[in-house]
């Protein structure tokens, strides 16, 4: 994939409530995502989710806290 010139927006909570709608907003706007959160249990679902349908570029991390 070559860079992409969109602006990407970092989304934390991204797997669930409130952060997983934002995702949902922003990737109908077709901005490229990166989305944070602690459980990488969604994350993965978030990714077929939004990536494809919305032709976005969607990076994915999991951090631990605590």
């Amino acid at each position: 994939m070559e860079p992409s010139a969109k602006r990407t927006a970092l989304i934390t909570g991204a797997s669930s409530g409130i952060g997983y709608e934002l995702t949902h907003l922003c990737a109908r706007n077709e901005q490229d995502l990166a989305l944070i959160t602690r459980s990488s249990d969604n994350l993965e679902t978030s990714k077929k989710d939004f990536e494809q349908p919305y032709s976005i570029r969607l990076h994915t991390r999991t951090v631990l806290c605590g």
